[in-house]
């Protein structure tokens, strides 16, 4: 906000999740975050990223951190919010942009993704084997570290996959999109590019967990 502004119509910003559990300001900067889209609804987009999970963040220090600071109940609020949290969005109608990566399955779209459920819909809707692995997808998946891999195998991770530059080229080919950009994973210039700029990583914690060597980065798009 410093070096780019406030957010404003000519200045919008994406945060595209993993909020906590990247330092010892979580609570800080959800809150922030949220005050943020309040402030300015048409200008803050927040993606949801792995992290936002209880079961992940229990146990990577979120609710730690708010028991120190509030209580029970607020790390309860903050998980409402992020059951709330949009798992995707698209920049300039061609900037695919995910916490993690696209869904591997062949003929995935945008409108699929839209259709997964959220908040209390998500405690309603019955299980759907193709869309929790989707969900999953979409939010721990990373690119093969092989350049030449094609297709995808599962994650190492636990969860989501590892998939090959045909995946994203299908990907985007399928849905009139240029490029994808993600998260998910430390990279030491706070940005790295792969499978013939299709899809970018981009990281914006710096020294990572305050004990990392690497860059932080912010991506500008300009329409």
């Amino acid at each position: 906000f410093d070096q780019k502004g406030m957010p404003s119509e000519d200045n919008k910003y994406i945060f595209n999740g993993d909020l906590v559990d990247r330092g010892n300001h979580g609570c800080e900067i959800a809150i922030l975050l949220c005050a943020l889209k309040v402030a300015y609804p048409k200008f803050v987009f927040i993606n949801r990223g792995n992290h936002e999970e209880a079961f992940i963040n229990i146990y990577s220090g979120f609710e730690e951190e708010c028991l120190g600071k509030y209580d029970h109940k607020v790390f309860q609020m903050f998980h409402r919010v992020f059951d709330w949290l949009p798992y995707a969005c698209v920049v300039n109608s061609g900037v695919f942009v995910i916490h993690g990566g696209p869904p591997c399955d062949e003929g995935a779209t945008i409108e699929d993704l839209r259709t997964l459920p959220r908040g209390q819909e998500g405690s309603r809707q019955e299980v759907d084997e193709k869309r929790t692995r989707w969900y999953k997808d979409i939010i721990w998946s990373d690119p093969h570290p092989e350049g030449s891999f094609l297709g995808s195998t599962p994650s190492h991770r636990g969860a989501g996959m590892l998939w090959g530059k045909d995946v994203s080229h299908r990907f985007l080919e399928f849905n009139g999109l240029s490029i994808i950009l993600r998260s998910h994973q430390c990279v030491p210039g706070g940005i790295e590019t792969c499978h013939g700029g299709k899809y970018f990583t981009l990281f914006s914690a710096s020294r990572y967990c305050g004990t990392g060597e690497n860059k932080g980065a912010i991506l500008v798009f300009k329409h």
